[in-house]
């Protein structure tokens, strides 16, 4: 089960590697704030752009393309927030794309 599939927020956009110099106060900055994540995050909107999809969406797509079973449990606030989740479903991802978002 991914319990923080969604990582606090840190993909849905509100957050810019500029920040770090002076983090929010929040969870999801002390939790994600490094450069690895960011160049993440880069690479997540990289793929929203081709896909025309959001990067929220191709983080759970991300977890839902593993070769072992993934549960990512979300945690909505609205009911954008939910349809955005479940469209991560129709979003697959191919091999090539699962190892470019993890790369280091």
């Amino acid at each position: 089960l991914a319990y923080s599939s969604q990582a606090t927020g840190f993909f849905s956009g509100k957050y810019r590697r500029e920040q770090m110099a002076a983090p929010p106060a929040s969870t999801a900055a002390r939790l994600y704030f490094t450069p690895e994540n960011f160049n993440r995050l880069d690479r997540a909107t990289e793929l929203a752009r081709q896909h025309g999809i959001t990067p929220n969406q191709v983080n759970l797509a991300w977890l839902l393309g593993q070769p072992f079973p993934v549960y990512p449990i979300v945690g909505c606030r609205t009911v954008e927030q939910v349809r955005d989740s479940c469209a991560a479903a129709h979003s697959p991802l191919s091999t090539a794309e699962i190892r470019f978002l993890a790369a280091g």
